[in-house]
Protein backbone atom coordinates (compact mmCIF):
# COMPACT_ATOMS: atom_id res chain seq x y z
CA UNK A 1 0.00 0.00 0.00
CA UNK A 2 1.45 3.32 -1.08
CA UNK A 3 2.23 6.02 1.56
CA UNK A 4 0.71 9.14 1.19
CA UNK A 5 3.73 11.18 0.29
CA UNK A 6 4.59 8.63 -2.80
CA UNK A 7 1.27 9.45 -3.72
CA UNK A 8 1.44 13.36 -3.67
CA UNK A 9 5.11 13.21 -5.61
CA UNK A 10 3.23 10.86 -8.11
CA UNK A 11 0.10 13.55 -8.39
CA UNK A 12 2.59 16.58 -8.82
CA UNK A 13 5.10 14.76 -11.13
CA UNK A 14 1.70 14.10 -13.06
CA UNK A 15 0.95 17.57 -13.34
CA UNK A 16 4.15 19.21 -13.68
CA UNK A 17 4.40 16.96 -16.84
CA UNK A 18 0.88 17.79 -18.14
CA UNK A 19 2.10 21.43 -17.54
CA UNK A 20 5.58 21.04 -19.15
CA UNK A 21 3.60 19.15 -22.39
CA UNK A 22 1.50 21.89 -22.76
CA UNK A 23 4.09 25.01 -22.75
CA UNK A 24 6.07 22.85 -24.81
CA UNK A 25 3.59 22.59 -27.55
CA UNK A 26 3.08 26.83 -27.31
CA UNK A 27 3.37 28.52 -30.50
CA UNK A 28 6.91 30.82 -31.02
CA UNK A 29 7.35 33.41 -28.56
CA UNK A 30 6.75 36.50 -31.38
CA UNK A 31 3.37 34.63 -32.57
CA UNK A 32 1.86 34.35 -28.40
CA UNK A 33 3.25 37.47 -26.39
CA UNK A 34 2.07 40.18 -29.36
CA UNK A 35 -0.61 39.21 -31.20
CA UNK A 36 -3.06 41.50 -31.92
CA UNK A 37 -6.48 40.52 -33.91
CA UNK A 38 -5.49 36.96 -33.76
CA UNK A 39 -8.48 34.35 -32.44
CA UNK A 40 -7.69 31.32 -30.98
CA UNK A 41 -7.37 28.77 -32.78
CA UNK A 42 -9.35 25.40 -31.29
CA UNK A 43 -8.41 22.92 -34.05
CA UNK A 44 -4.37 24.09 -33.60
CA UNK A 45 -4.89 23.40 -29.94
CA UNK A 46 -6.75 20.25 -30.20
CA UNK A 47 -3.69 19.36 -32.23
CA UNK A 48 -0.85 20.45 -30.18
CA UNK A 49 -2.71 18.89 -27.06
CA UNK A 50 -4.83 16.12 -27.98
CA UNK A 51 -7.52 18.62 -25.90
CA UNK A 52 -10.73 20.41 -26.50
CA UNK A 53 -12.37 23.88 -25.12
CA UNK A 54 -9.87 25.12 -23.13
CA UNK A 55 -7.63 26.89 -25.71
CA UNK A 56 -7.83 29.77 -24.40
CA UNK A 57 -6.95 29.19 -21.11
CA UNK A 58 -3.78 27.59 -22.98
CA UNK A 59 -2.99 30.37 -25.25
CA UNK A 60 -3.32 32.44 -22.16
CA UNK A 61 -0.64 30.45 -20.08
CA UNK A 62 1.56 30.50 -23.38
CA UNK A 63 1.33 33.93 -23.51
CA UNK A 64 1.77 34.79 -19.68
CA UNK A 65 4.62 32.13 -19.23
CA UNK A 66 7.04 33.00 -22.38
CA UNK A 67 6.30 36.61 -21.45
CA UNK A 68 9.04 38.88 -19.83
CA UNK A 69 8.34 40.97 -16.62
CA UNK A 70 7.29 44.66 -18.74
CA UNK A 71 5.11 42.80 -20.66
CA UNK A 72 3.21 40.89 -17.73
CA UNK A 73 3.01 44.58 -15.97
CA UNK A 74 1.20 45.58 -19.24
CA UNK A 75 -1.63 43.24 -19.65
CA UNK A 76 -2.20 43.34 -15.63
CA UNK A 77 -2.64 47.39 -16.34
CA UNK A 78 -4.75 46.59 -19.31
CA UNK A 79 -6.75 44.02 -17.52
CA UNK A 80 -7.39 46.74 -14.97
CA UNK A 81 -8.94 49.00 -17.68
CA UNK A 82 -11.10 46.26 -19.42
CA UNK A 83 -12.59 45.69 -16.11
CA UNK A 84 -13.66 49.38 -15.93
CA UNK A 85 -15.23 49.63 -19.16
CA UNK A 86 -18.30 48.20 -18.31
CA UNK A 87 -19.55 50.17 -15.68
CA UNK A 88 -17.98 53.60 -16.27
CA UNK A 89 -18.70 53.84 -20.19
CA UNK A 90 -21.90 52.62 -20.04
CA UNK A 91 -23.36 54.43 -17.08
CA UNK A 92 -21.16 56.72 -15.06
CA UNK A 93 -19.80 58.72 -17.97
CA UNK A 94 -23.61 59.81 -18.73
CA UNK A 95 -24.56 60.85 -15.32
CA UNK A 96 -27.08 63.93 -16.03
CA UNK A 97 -28.52 62.68 -19.31
CA UNK A 98 -29.56 59.37 -18.02
CA UNK A 99 -33.13 60.57 -16.73
CA UNK A 100 -35.67 61.85 -19.65
CA UNK A 101 -38.74 63.79 -18.24
CA UNK A 102 -42.04 62.43 -19.95
CA UNK A 103 -44.93 63.70 -19.49
CA UNK A 104 -46.99 60.21 -18.93
CA UNK A 105 -45.97 56.95 -18.06
CA UNK A 106 -44.37 54.70 -20.77
CA UNK A 107 -45.98 52.00 -22.05
CA UNK A 108 -44.65 48.78 -20.09
CA UNK A 109 -42.97 46.85 -22.88
CA UNK A 110 -41.21 50.32 -23.71
CA UNK A 111 -40.26 51.24 -20.61
CA UNK A 112 -38.41 48.19 -20.11
CA UNK A 113 -36.63 48.43 -23.35
CA UNK A 114 -35.70 52.22 -22.56
CA UNK A 115 -34.23 51.45 -19.43
CA UNK A 116 -32.19 48.24 -20.76
CA UNK A 117 -30.73 50.54 -22.78
CA UNK A 118 -29.68 53.13 -20.37
CA UNK A 119 -32.37 55.54 -19.78
CA UNK A 120 -34.50 56.27 -16.97
CA UNK A 121 -37.56 57.88 -18.00
CA UNK A 122 -39.48 59.82 -15.52
CA UNK A 123 -42.95 60.59 -15.15
CA UNK A 124 -44.37 64.18 -13.98
CA UNK A 125 -47.23 66.23 -14.68
CA UNK A 126 -47.17 68.66 -17.52
CA UNK A 127 -46.77 71.92 -15.42
CA UNK A 128 -43.21 70.57 -13.73
CA UNK A 129 -42.69 69.57 -17.48
CA UNK A 130 -42.69 71.92 -18.56
CA UNK A 131 -40.38 73.49 -16.02
CA UNK A 132 -37.94 70.78 -16.25
CA UNK A 133 -37.85 71.20 -19.91
CA UNK A 134 -36.73 75.18 -19.92
CA UNK A 135 -34.32 74.07 -16.97
CA UNK A 136 -32.75 70.80 -19.49
CA UNK A 137 -33.38 72.98 -22.62
CA UNK A 138 -29.35 73.59 -22.08
CA UNK A 139 -29.06 70.76 -23.77
CA UNK A 140 -29.25 71.27 -27.20
CA UNK A 141 -30.02 68.00 -28.16
CA UNK A 142 -33.10 67.76 -25.91
CA UNK A 143 -34.02 71.18 -27.28
CA UNK A 144 -33.61 70.28 -30.59
CA UNK A 145 -35.96 67.27 -30.34
CA UNK A 146 -38.78 68.18 -28.90
CA UNK A 147 -39.06 70.52 -31.55
CA UNK A 148 -39.01 68.15 -34.61
CA UNK A 149 -42.00 66.35 -36.19
CA UNK A 150 -43.02 62.48 -35.81
CA UNK A 151 -41.69 61.98 -39.19
CA UNK A 152 -38.04 63.16 -38.30
CA UNK A 153 -37.84 61.27 -34.70
CA UNK A 154 -38.81 58.00 -36.40
CA UNK A 155 -35.79 58.43 -39.22
CA UNK A 156 -33.42 59.80 -35.62
CA UNK A 157 -34.72 56.64 -34.38
CA UNK A 158 -34.10 54.17 -37.18
CA UNK A 159 -30.47 55.86 -37.11
CA UNK A 160 -29.48 55.20 -33.79
CA UNK A 161 -30.68 51.49 -34.41
CA UNK A 162 -28.72 51.12 -37.17
CA UNK A 163 -25.73 52.41 -35.31
CA UNK A 164 -26.41 50.16 -32.39
CA UNK A 165 -26.87 47.27 -34.69
CA UNK A 166 -23.19 47.78 -35.75
CA UNK A 167 -22.24 48.27 -32.43
CA UNK A 168 -23.48 44.87 -31.18
CA UNK A 169 -21.99 43.34 -34.46
CA UNK A 170 -18.15 44.64 -34.07
CA UNK A 171 -18.70 43.43 -30.79
CA UNK A 172 -19.41 40.01 -31.71
CA UNK A 173 -16.60 40.34 -34.92
CA UNK A 174 -14.31 42.11 -32.33
CA UNK A 175 -14.39 39.08 -29.80
CA UNK A 176 -14.14 36.34 -32.78
CA UNK A 177 -11.50 37.44 -34.51
CA UNK A 178 -9.88 38.49 -30.99
CA UNK A 179 -9.34 37.18 -28.05
CA UNK A 180 -12.03 35.48 -26.50
CA UNK A 181 -13.52 35.71 -22.74
CA UNK A 182 -12.02 32.67 -20.93
CA UNK A 183 -15.57 31.87 -19.72
CA UNK A 184 -16.15 29.60 -22.69
CA UNK A 185 -13.76 29.60 -25.67
CA UNK A 186 -16.80 28.28 -28.30
CA UNK A 187 -18.80 31.02 -27.33
CA UNK A 188 -17.42 33.56 -28.93
CA UNK A 189 -20.11 36.53 -28.26
CA UNK A 190 -19.93 36.55 -24.20
CA UNK A 191 -19.94 40.52 -24.26
CA UNK A 192 -22.75 41.14 -26.70
CA UNK A 193 -24.58 38.21 -24.63
CA UNK A 194 -23.79 40.86 -21.50
CA UNK A 195 -25.12 43.60 -23.24
CA UNK A 196 -28.19 42.05 -24.29
CA UNK A 197 -29.06 40.54 -20.54
CA UNK A 198 -29.44 44.13 -19.21
CA UNK A 199 -32.74 43.53 -20.58
CA UNK A 200 -33.07 41.25 -17.17
CA UNK A 201 -32.18 43.83 -14.48
CA UNK A 202 -34.68 46.70 -16.59
CA UNK A 203 -37.74 43.81 -16.37
CA UNK A 204 -37.27 44.12 -12.51
CA UNK A 205 -36.65 47.59 -12.24
CA UNK A 206 -40.10 48.24 -14.44
CA UNK A 207 -41.89 45.84 -12.32
CA UNK A 208 -41.05 46.48 -8.76
CA UNK A 209 -40.00 50.51 -9.77
CA UNK A 210 -44.03 50.65 -11.10
CA UNK A 211 -45.35 49.57 -8.24
CA UNK A 212 -43.55 51.52 -5.64
CA UNK A 213 -44.56 54.73 -7.46
CA UNK A 214 -47.90 53.66 -7.66
CA UNK A 215 -48.04 53.66 -4.13
CA UNK A 216 -46.34 56.45 -3.47
CA UNK A 217 -47.19 59.32 -5.53
CA UNK A 218 -50.13 60.55 -6.76
CA UNK A 219 -51.92 60.23 -10.23
CA UNK A 220 -50.05 61.85 -12.91
CA UNK A 221 -51.47 64.73 -14.86
CA UNK A 222 -53.71 65.48 -11.53
CA UNK A 223 -55.47 68.62 -11.17
CA UNK A 224 -54.33 69.22 -7.61
CA UNK A 225 -50.81 68.34 -8.23
CA UNK A 226 -48.56 71.27 -9.00
CA UNK A 227 -45.00 70.02 -8.68
CA UNK A 228 -44.58 66.53 -9.04
CA UNK A 229 -41.01 65.42 -7.13
CA UNK A 230 -38.65 64.35 -9.73
CA UNK A 231 -35.84 61.37 -9.62
CA UNK A 232 -32.25 63.35 -9.04
CA UNK A 233 -30.12 61.91 -11.81
CA UNK A 234 -27.56 59.61 -10.46
CA UNK A 235 -24.68 57.26 -12.23
CA UNK A 236 -25.71 54.55 -9.90
CA UNK A 237 -29.14 52.55 -11.42
CA UNK A 238 -31.96 52.18 -9.01
CA UNK A 239 -30.25 54.33 -6.47
CA UNK A 240 -33.42 54.64 -3.78
CA UNK A 241 -35.16 51.81 -5.58
CA UNK A 242 -35.63 48.69 -3.89
CA UNK A 243 -33.37 46.53 -2.88
CA UNK A 244 -34.16 44.30 -5.49
CA UNK A 245 -33.61 46.48 -8.44
CA UNK A 246 -30.13 47.38 -6.89
CA UNK A 247 -28.96 43.59 -6.22
CA UNK A 248 -30.03 42.83 -9.81
CA UNK A 249 -27.65 46.01 -11.14
CA UNK A 250 -25.00 45.03 -8.76
CA UNK A 251 -25.23 41.09 -10.22
CA UNK A 252 -25.30 42.42 -13.76
CA UNK A 253 -22.59 45.10 -13.25
CA UNK A 254 -20.42 42.60 -11.49
CA UNK A 255 -20.98 39.94 -14.47
CA UNK A 256 -19.70 41.93 -16.87
CA UNK A 257 -16.99 43.10 -15.20
CA UNK A 258 -15.92 39.43 -15.07
CA UNK A 259 -16.96 38.83 -18.46
CA UNK A 260 -14.59 42.23 -19.86
CA UNK A 261 -11.33 40.94 -17.48
CA UNK A 262 -11.33 37.06 -18.42
CA UNK A 263 -10.58 38.17 -22.28
CA UNK A 264 -6.69 37.92 -20.85
CA UNK A 265 -3.59 38.66 -22.59
CA UNK A 266 -4.96 42.01 -24.44
CA UNK A 267 -2.91 43.92 -26.47
CA UNK A 268 -2.69 48.04 -26.66
CA UNK A 269 -4.62 48.41 -30.06
CA UNK A 270 -7.07 45.71 -29.23
CA UNK A 271 -8.01 48.04 -25.67
CA UNK A 272 -8.44 50.99 -27.67
CA UNK A 273 -10.70 48.93 -30.40
CA UNK A 274 -12.73 47.94 -27.37
CA UNK A 275 -13.22 51.39 -25.60
CA UNK A 276 -14.20 52.86 -29.46
CA UNK A 277 -16.36 50.12 -29.49
CA UNK A 278 -18.31 50.28 -26.31
CA UNK A 279 -18.33 53.99 -26.24
CA UNK A 280 -20.23 53.38 -29.32
CA UNK A 281 -22.48 51.03 -28.55
CA UNK A 282 -23.30 52.96 -25.12
CA UNK A 283 -24.01 56.30 -26.99
CA UNK A 284 -25.92 54.92 -29.87
CA UNK A 285 -28.50 52.97 -27.17
CA UNK A 286 -29.07 55.79 -25.01
CA UNK A 287 -29.58 57.83 -28.45
CA UNK A 288 -32.10 55.57 -29.19
CA UNK A 289 -33.80 55.19 -25.92
CA UNK A 290 -33.74 58.99 -26.15
CA UNK A 291 -35.53 59.17 -29.14
CA UNK A 292 -37.87 56.63 -28.59
CA UNK A 293 -38.85 58.41 -25.12
CA UNK A 294 -39.49 61.79 -26.78
CA UNK A 295 -41.36 60.35 -29.57
CA UNK A 296 -43.82 58.75 -26.76
CA UNK A 297 -44.85 62.90 -26.33
CA UNK A 298 -46.91 63.37 -29.24
CA UNK A 299 -45.22 65.94 -30.36
CA UNK A 300 -45.78 68.26 -27.27
CA UNK A 301 -43.16 70.53 -25.93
Amino acid sequence: MCSKPVIRSVALLFIANIFATTLASCPPYSEVVYSPFVPVSQKTYFQLTNATNNGCWWWAGCAFSEADEPRKQQFAAVALIMGLIPLTIKDIAWPERRLIDVSRRLPVWVDVFVRSMGIVPNPTNRKSLGQSRKAFASGPTYRWAIQQTRTKLSLCIAAAAAALAVGYTALALMETFSKRSALGCPYPVFILTWHLAAIVPAIIMTWLGKSETAAMSPEIGSPQLDVAPLEEPSPVPGQGMNWAIQLSFAIYYIAGTLVYTSIMAVTVIELFVWVIVSIEVAAASKALAFFVCIIYEDGEA
